[in-house]
């Protein structure tokens, strides 16, 4: 991950958000427990100013490399090109 973080825990340059560094409880360091046996990745990844064909590409790279947490919201009006990324990834909703 780059050293360039943003105060809210995001990399500008890539798109990622990672969780605080204080210490979280979980089965793994990947995860976090957010609810009993509910687990979150602590790593997901950003999709604020991304639209279209190349937010689906990314995503699709994305899910191939591992990521299983997408970050996402109204505000960023691509909510519609995330659900179709989800819907064509070989990735089960589920997993995400």
């Amino acid at each position: 991950m780059s050293a360039s973080l943003r105060g809210d825990g995001g990399d500008a340059r890539c798109g990622v958000v990672a969780a605080p560094d204080a210490p979280q409880p979980g089965p793994t360091p990947m995860h976090v427990e957010i609810a009993p046996n509910v687990l979150m990745p602590r790593i997901g990844f950003g999709t604020w100013r991304l639209q279209g064909a190349p937010l689906r590409h990314v995503l699709a790279g994305a899910f191939a490399s591992g990521y299983r947490l997408v970050d996402t919201a109204p505000y960023y009006d691509n909510e519609a090109d995330v659900g179709t990324a989800v819907r064509r990834s070989v990735v089960s909703r589920e997993a995400l």
